[in-house]
């Protein structure tokens, strides 16, 4: 008889390896296809949704980090302009007020000018208060118009004595509507002795028959820079105007532009005059030689800072900000646009794309290592798994190599026992006349059983009588006799239903023997 034996190598194992665990085989390679199918479309899921979180991450990231960098440096510097330019308004206010009370008061001041002989000669008078403020006076002819020009002279004065809580940053004038003019300003460096306000364009163009505060245009001045002039009507104690008091204001102190800084800021007027920005003359902001944009792209800016339509060429568009093309320089740029409060003034803040994408790049380039990193380790992970699954199948492979052996070769040998008996056993097709005889033949079985049953009925009813009639009457059945019953009588659940016709008529009969001899020793 065929042995099979268990492999001794793997070749011999590899060989016999789809017999011997075709079962585990199938389900293990079942496993991987699902963990491979699964992982695959898990990858590729992941991978979708980084790709679309980091776009979404970009314009968070890119509204997050605009909206901090424009608030750190766009907000801050406008409102130190907003502030700046308010405190002018106020400090001439004030000086006004002050002018008033030392009129009424006729406060006199510890170096109160009265001689106009002083005036003589400028340059001494520049000597002496050089280091706070300068005076210059146009000498009157007489004593007569020397009396004229007193308040002028006390508010000179006024001036002096207030420098300390007037910001240096402004230079405050005071000129009478006379041709000789009283004025004073600060420091004294940046004005030369021949200077002669009555001359400047915010002097000319003063509007006496207004009360507030008045701009005047931007102009590039000697002392350096892009500057703006206040003038308020200096009014004496009767509301009369006795000339005018302003003061100037040299933009580029407001805002030194840092290089390091990412934002280039530009302040304009509404005519788009440049008035905040390095530069040595005065420009327009659609200027493309200066700026790089041109009026369509000023017209853009307008619209957008007034919520009119306008067109946006962002790549990837940013709340509350917009794009321009420097086409000077070719260079793509995010654009911030605020107005300062109660200004006809625009603050413009400008950023690199190129560089504030690349900073964003950076982080998401972050983010995506991390993601890879995930992905990598769930990749092995999976690969470790599907190690130790292998181990598992090759572990349970050897443990029941063996026990299957034995199995096998037990079926084996009953096959072909079983192959031997079919092989001696004629197999016989049976005809629809086959199937009638053997039809018939149950039937006649069970009508035998039927007539035997009958029979035996027919025959223990009659033994029943015998032996009843060997009884006599009004005798008690003995305990002799119920056990005699008992034991003769077979059990029904016992033996088989012929056997157990026969057994009890012959059982019946012994008893019917026995009750005649009883009946005999009895009539005795």
């Amino acid at each position: 008889m065929i042995d099979i034996k268990a492999s001794k190598n793997y070749i011999a194992f590899i060989k016999n390896w789809r017999f011997r665990s075709q079962v585990l085989c199938a389900q293990t390679i079942s496993i991987i296809i699902v963990i491979l199918i699964g992982s695959g479309y898990f990858i590729f899921v992941q991978s979708f949704l980084i790709q679309e979180i980091s776009k979404e991450s970009f314009i968070i990231l890119a509204q997050r980090i605009l909206s901090k960098q424009s608030y750190i440096y766009s907000i801050l510097n406008k409102k130190q302009l907003q502030q700046g330019l308010m405190l002018t308004n106020t400090s001439m206010k004030v000086i006004n007020s002050l002018f008033e009370y030392q009129q009424v008061m006729n406060i006199r001041f510890q170096y109160h000018i009265t001689s106009c002989d002083e005036f003589q000669n400028p340059q001494g008078f520049f000597t002496l208060f050089a280091n706070d403020s300068c005076y210059c006076y146009g000498q009157p002819n007489n004593i007569t118009e020397h009396s004229q020009h007193q308040d002028k002279m006390s508010l000179g004065n006024l001036l002096q004595q207030t420098s300390l809580i007037q910001n240096k940053l402004y230079r405050t004038y005071f000129a009478s509507n006379t041709k000789d003019q009283f004025y004073v300003f600060q420091p004294c460096k940046y004005y030369p002795s021949t200077y002669d306000p009555s001359l400047r364009p915010w002097f000319i163009n003063h509007n006496q028959s207004e009360n507030e505060v008045q701009y005047s245009e931007p102009y590039f001045a000697f002392s350096g820079g892009i500057t703006l002039t206040k003038t308020l009507n200096l009014k004496g104690l009767r509301n009369e105007i006795k000339g005018i008091i302003g003061t100037d204001i040299i933009m580029k102190i407001f805002f030194a532009q840092n290089e390091s800084c990412p934002f280039n800021f530009v302040l304009i007027d509404s005519y788009a005059i440049i008035i905040l920005q390095i530069q040595q003359m005065l420009t327009f902001y659609y200027n493309q030689s200066v700026t790089g944009f041109d009026s369509q792209d000023f017209e853009t800016i307008m619209n957008f800072s007034k919520g009119l339509n306008y067109n946006n060429y962002c790549e990837i568009p940013i709340n509350q900000t917009l794009c321009l093309h420097d086409k000077q320089n070719n260079i793509d740029y995010y654009v911030k646009v605020q107005k300062l409060e109660q200004e006809n003034y625009y603050l413009i803040s400008k950023f690199d794309q190129a560089q504030y994408k690349s900073n964003v790049d950076m982080m998401i380039n972050e983010i995506n290592q991390k993601s890879q990193k995930i992905i990598q380790d769930f990749v092995f992970g999976v690969m470790v798994s599907l190690f130790l699954c292998g181990c598992c199948y090759l572990f349970t492979i050897f443990i029941l190599e063996k026990p299957l052996y034995k199995l096998m070769n037990l079926s084996l040998r009953r096959n072909l026992m079983l192959s031997s008996i079919f092989e001696q056993i004629t197999l016989q097709h049976f005809s629809n006349d086959t199937i009638d005889k053997l039809a018939n033949a149950f039937t006649g079985l069970i009508n035998y059983d039927n007539r035997l049953k009958n029979t035996f009925n027919n025959q223990t009813k009659k033994e029943l009588e015998d032996i009843f009639t060997y009884l006599p009457q009004n005798v008690t059945i003995s305990q002799k006799l119920i056990l005699l019953i008992k034991e003769k009588l077979p059990d029904y659940k016992k033996q088989n239903k012929s056997l157990f016709y026969l057994n009890t008529l012959d059982k019946l009969k012994l008893i019917k023997e026995f009750l005649i001899k009883e009946r005999k020793i009895l009539s005795i």
